[in-house]
């Protein structure tokens, strides 16, 4: 990559004309070692920040990310890329990055990621970077801007811009946007990246970001401030149920690509409440066992989607995938301030085991903490008991239209997004036509 060092510079001078009192560290070249970056997660662990409320930490990375052992990782100057080993040793580490972000008491954490996430070095995994990433950022509640998605690579470009495409174009957004929320700075950044991509010939690239909790959405990233919402017509959700490993992330995040949305998973807010209940000492055990004993226990079953409700705008458009309970989906589907599009996803017992194995094996995570080890067995034993707690019967609702992930994901992933395109251009026809 040939102007990382230039995009870093860029991003910088355009953060501090708009925030003259940021307290801006730049780290470039042969200052972006191991030893040099491990002293800036000393100082955001040490941050002590008055106005909490109002606090926003950023944090800008242009360069090469590479995925190993369950981890995705940045590489520095002194990155050793002799064999993989030696590279996970001398890189940084995001969720060491977003661990200590999470934990420094900073309002806002706001990463910027413009990094080639295809693969940097087949010795080093199958996976591409940016997947454990994203997870780690929902679950904390991180806001994370990717240049590109899983297998893309961020593109360049020389001449009269010289930067690349991702930084030129966020930079522009910044600067264009009457608020620099999530929603409208992705919105800005995917147009501008994809008509470059366009007009210069090159391979898909497609930016996308995790807006981290709902209440983040409207959030001006650069004031601090929570931005009002004109609403002029009933937003849209795309409502998404199927047992475990069906492909429910996979059409989510494609989704929340091709029709500018938000993605929340409800697994992350599973994460989030259960990892506070164990650091404290109030539970011990699976998170299956939280989530069915405690977090949404008989008679408290929609918990999880009323509190997400709590922090909705009334206004964005959404996606949330995971709903596991008849009253999750219940709730949602009489919500009155959206337009839903509510789906469910269906794959073979073999299928969804051999993905999970997969799935496992690229992000490394250890089975005790769900309570399911790696046997079809077990498996199955869980996925009874999820259809237990009501997913068989919401495989029976009418109103979810179902479909089969047996085939091609491509092919999956183009004949639910051209049902929701459908959906979705008829619920704006009746918008316009109640407008006349």
């Amino acid at each position: 990559m040939l102007f990382c060092e230039k995009d870093a510079e860029a991003f910088a001078d355009i953060i501090s004309q708009i925030i003259p009192d940021i307290n801006l560290k730049r780290f470039k070249g042969d200052r972006f070692t191991i030893k040099e970056f491990d002293n800036v997660l000393e100082q955001i662990g040490e941050i002590n920040e008055t106005d909490k409320d109002h606090s926003v930490l950023f944090f800008y990375y242009a360069g090469h990310g590479f995925f190993h052992d369950g981890n995705d990782y940045l590489t520095g100057y002194d990155t050793n890329n002799c064999n993989s080993e030696a590279m996970m040793r001398t890189s940084i580490s995001t969720s060491s990055l977003i661990d200590v972000a999470y934990k420094s008491g900073v309002n806002t954490v706001v990463m910027i990621f413009d990094a080639c996430r295809n693969l940097f070095r087949r010795a080093v995994d199958s996976a591409p970077f940016g997947s454990a990433t994203s997870e780690i950022s929902r679950r904390q509640g991180t806001i994370s801007f990717f240049s590109c998605s899983p297998g893309e690579y961020s593109h360049e470009l020389g001449g009269d811009i010289a930067h690349g495409i991702y930084t030129h174009s966020l930079i522009q957004a910044i600067k264009d946007c009457p608020s620099c929320t999530p929603v409208e700075i992705n919105k800005s950044v995917v147009a501008k990246v994809q008509q470059l991509v366009k007009e210069n010939n090159l391979p898909d690239q497609t930016p996308f970001t995790i807006a981290g909790p709902m209440e983040k959405r409207n959030l001006d990233i650069i004031s601090g401030n929570e931005m009002s919402v004109t609403i002029t017509s009933k937003p849209i959700c795309i409502l998404i149920a199927g047992s475990s490993h069906a492909g429910k992330s996979s059409i989510g995040q494609h989704l929340t690509s091709e029709h500018s949305l938000t993605h929340y998973e409800l697994s992350a807010l599973v994460h989030q409440h259960y990892e506070k209940a164990i650091k404290n000492g109030f539970f011990k055990g699976t998170r299956d066992d939280f989530l069915e004993y405690e977090l949404c226990k008989e008679g408290n079953r929609d918990f999880l989607v009323k509190e997400l409700l709590k922090g909705y705008d009334n206004c964005s458009n959404i996606v949330i995938s995971g709903p596991r309970f008849v009253e999750e989906i219940e709730t949602l589907i009489e919500y009155p301030d959206w337009k839903i599009i509510p789906i469910y996803i269906h794959s073979d017992p073999k299928i969804r085991l051999d993905r999970y194995f997969a799935f496992k094996k690229e992000q490394a995570v250890p089975t005790e903490s769900s309570g399911i080890e790696i046997s079809f067995e077990k498996f199955i034993r869980n996925d009874s008991r999820q259809a237990s707690w009501g997913l068989a019967k919401i495989a029976t609702m009418s109103k979810l239209e179902m479909f089969i992930n047996h085939d091609d994901l491509g092919y999956f992933l183009n004949k639910v997004k051209a049902y929701t395109d459908h959906k979705i251009a008829n619920y704006l026809l009746q918008g316009k036509s109640r407008d006349r």
